[in-house]
Order: structure tokens, then C-alpha cells, then sequence
């Protein structure tokens, strides 16, 4: 089987990063495996049966040297898919190559863009109406959660047979496992109760939600810490917003780290405030490392965290409950630790629980797709 990949990713070509270790491992699931990469230039890169064509860091030059290369590629060689991981731009290169060659076309969907907040900016409202004009020819969706397949089956007229769903896989044993490399308490001894946050740091993360409740928080508990992990082009107004709190003794940015582990291990609580989100994997990674969760109802909410069994969701945007939830939380540590508790064995008894099972499951997605192209499924 020989695999046509679409792609935005530029962190493909770096094959010590996290998705390009996932390129050569989805790779030895086939024959070949060729990826057009539309955000970056440079040389082909080939490792294997892996061959990266970077096009161009400009977005114009890139999306027609993309189709150019795809063009070339499918030409050249008999291909049996064409899978992309973004459903809005790189629509618009699949499925004229499509067409032209009579392949199924695979859409890959990581959020939820059915949700009321995602309209946060007018970029993503032209998204969700590339969405409603695409979506429908895919010939087939894999959706990492049940939240997006449902969206898309109340949002858009496709078939449910259509959709499958697939979590983004999280090595959930390997962090359940892992030994911290520091003690996050003996880091911030100021702290008697720590927050936690590992995340992006743009709007659609609401971590402002977090900074408010900090403020209410800390009026009646001054040793609640709130510790953030992460970048990203917010920060500089993150942090102006915990300065307006007068905050900066109790809410500490930290950058980003590889090593997430040592923070989840070292922290009380973990939030998630996103307005939306498809998955939230580092919920997952928290409940591994034994951390309990409180987040919006948002991504694997309901499918994985229900609210008071083993983990405590929140109404999106409710700075009452949230400050509700940690204060419950910090003032009960029984009630902690049971959800900590109850969390971690949700964590690790989540399917597929190997990265062996992820792969195959991967691979079946695509060779379902091809066969259904074909009218056997």
C-alpha cells in the first residue's frame, strides 16, 4: 500500500521530534509513504520508504508547488490514498489530485470545529465553511474523538459509516511509570497547593479563566500556587493580566519543557480551561501520573474524565465552578485523592494501550478507506 500524505507540520522534517518519529512509525505500516509538506522549505528528505517534500514557507508559492509535487508523485507511481491532517487548506490540494487519479481521500479531524467558540476569529469561521464543502467528499473521516464524531454527524451530511474514531495515542503505562527528574514541591516550597497547566498559550486555551479564579482564590488561600508550562503568543498578555492581579507571587510561567512528567507528578491539580479542544492529551498524560483533573467540558470529557467519578468537569467559561472545583478540591485531599486515584486507572486501561495496537488500528483506518473507495466496505 503507498500512501500520499498531506501535511502543515513542519516539525516532520526533524526526525528526533515527536512527529517525525511518528512519520517513520506510520511508514513501516506500509509500502511507501510520501509526505508534501506546505509550511516549510528545503531538500527532500528520505529515510526509508519516508519521503518528505518540503515546498515553501510562503503560503501562495507553497500550496502550488505542493499540488505540482503531488501531481508528480501520483503520476509516477500507483497510489492507493490520499490522507491530509488539516480539512480546510490542504482540502484544496487533495481533492482535485484526487480526482484527477480516482483515489479515496482520507480526512483526519483533531478539533472540534462544530463548537459554538470556535468562531473565535474570522480565519476560523472560513475554516468551518471550507469544512461544510469538503468534509461531505471526503471518502472517509477519522475523528480522535467521540465529541468530533458527533459534531460532524450533526454538523455535516456524511454517514456515520463513514466516521471512525481514534484517540491520539498517549503512552500512558511509559508515564505511570516514569521517575521525576526534580520535586516540583521542593522547587516552589512557597506553595502549599499547586496548580497545574501545560498547554499552548493562545485564546483558545482560555487560560485567563484560570488567572480569575487565581485571583479569588488566593484572597482566601494565599498559598494556592498556579504553575504554567508553555509558549505561545499570548504570554506577553497572560502575564500582563496576573500583574493586573497583582498575582505575580502565585501564578509562575514557565516556558516549555520535554519534561512534562516532573510537573504533573509534583502538582495537586490539573487544569484544562480550553474553550474547545478535539482530544486533550495532556489530560490523559495528568490521570497517568496519577494527578487529579478539573477541566471545561471540553474534548475527552465524558468519554474519558466523568465528572465527580474520576476527574471533575466544569460548563466552559464558569469561573465560579472552576474556583469552586479547586477550592473543593485543596480544602478535601480524601476527595483528591480518590479522583487522582480513579484517574490513573482510567488512564492506563484506555484502548489502544500499546503503541503495537495504535499502529494497527492506524492501518486498518487507511486500508477501510481504500476498500471503501473500491465499494467493498
Amino acid at each position: 500500500m503507498n500512501i500520499l500524505m498531506l501535511s502543515l507540520d513542519p516539525n516532520i522534517l526533524r526526525p528526533d521530534s515527536n512527529a517525525g518519529k511518528r512519520m517513520f512509525e506510520y511508514a513501516g505500516l506500509v509500502d511507501t509513504l510520501s509526505i508534501v509538506l506546505f509550511s516549510a522549505g528545503g531538500a527532500k528528505q528520505e529515510r526509508g520508504n519516508l519521503a518528505i517534500y518540503p515546498t515553501s514557507r510562503n503560503k501562495i508559492i507553497s500550496f502550488f508547488k505542493g499540488l505540482w509535487i503531488g501531481y508528480r508523485i501520483v503520476r509516477k507511481e500507483k497510489y492507493d490514498l490520499i490522507t491530509i491532517q488539516d480539512p480546510f487548506v490542504l482540502s484544496f490540494a487533495a481533492f482535485p489530485l484526487a480526482f484527477l487519479f480516482r483515489l479515496p481521500v482520507q480526512v483526519q479531524v483533531h478539533s472540534t470545529f462544530f463548537s459554538p467558540y470556535w468562531k473565535e476569529s474570522l480565519k476560523n469561521t472560513l475554516y468551518q465553511l471550507l469544512a461544510r464543502v469538503f468534509m461531505p467528499q471526503a471518502t472517509c473521516i477519522r475523528a480522535v474523538s467521540e465529541r468530533i464524531k458527533r459534531d460532524l454527524l450533526n454538523g455535516l451530511n456524511v454517514s456515520e459509516s463513514k466516521v471512525t474514531v481514534l484517540p491520539i495515542f498517549t503512552d500512558t503505562a511509559g508515564i505511570a511509570h516514569r521517575t521525576p527528574s526534580f520535586d516540583l514541591r521542593k522547587k516552589y516550597v512557597q506553595f502549599d497547593f499547586l496548580v497545574l497547566i501545560v498547554s499552548r498559550l493562545v485564546k483558545q486555551k482560555n487560560i485567563a479563566l484560570a488567572i480569575d479564579a487565581m485571583k479569588e482564590l488566593t484572597q482566601k488561600h494565599p498559598r494556592i500556587g498556579l504553575v504554567i508550562v508553555g509558549e505561545g503568543p499570548d504570554r506577553a498578555e497572560l502575564e500582563h493580566h496576573v500583574t493586573r492581579h497583582t498575582l505575580r507571587d502565585n501564578v509562575i510561567f514557565e516556558g516549555w519543557t520535554d519534561d512534562v512528567v516532573s510537573y504533573y507528578r509534583g502538582a495537586d491539580v490539573f487544569l484544562l480551561t480550553s474553550n474547545y479542544e478535539g482530544w486533550a492529551m495532556t489530560i490523559i498524560e495528568a490521570m497517568a501520573s496519577g494527578t487529579a483533573v478539573v477541566m471545561t467540558d471540553v474534548g475527552c470529557a465524558g468519554e474519558v474524565v466523568r465528572n465527580g467519578e474520576n476527574g471533575v468537569v466544569i460548563p466552559i467559561g464558569d469561573q465560579a465552578a472552576l474556583t469552586a472545583a479547586i477550592e473543593r478540591l485543596y480544602l478535601n485531599p480524601t476527595e483528591r485523592t480518590r479522583l487522582s486515584e480513579a484517574g490513573r486507572q482510567t488512564a492506563l486501561a484506555l484502548e489502544p494501550q500499546t503503541q503495537e495496537a495504535y499502529l494497527a488500528r492506524y492501518r486498518k483506518g487507511w486500508e477501510q478507506c481504500v476498500l471503501r473507495h473500491k465499494g467493498n466496505v
